[in-house]
């Protein structure tokens, strides 16, 4: 996902030199940056996502996952 952030980014500053450059019409540029803002919030819906499958993961076994302890002993006041 990084990488197709990265690229489209890339076509987007390509696509905007073209256009200073009189090589191309505003539409096109306008079409690039609308794909780019497109990839952002895919990659964003793709991050979101997997979070919230994670946090329902820890809540059904009780474990979190990126600290690799029980959740049971990681709040367990009793120390």
């Amino acid at each position: 996902m990084h990488s197709n952030r990265k690229m489209a980014k890339e076509i987007t500053e390509r696509t905007l030199s073209q256009y200073d450059k009189d090589e191309i019409a505003l539409q096109e540029v306008l079409e690039a940056v609308t794909r780019e803002k497109d990839t952002e919030m895919n990659f964003l819906d793709a991050y979101l996502g997997y979070r919230r499958s994670l946090f329902k993961l820890m809540t059904s076994t009780y474990y979190d996952y990126e600290n690799n302890i029980k959740l049971l002993e990681k709040y367990n006041t009793d120390s």
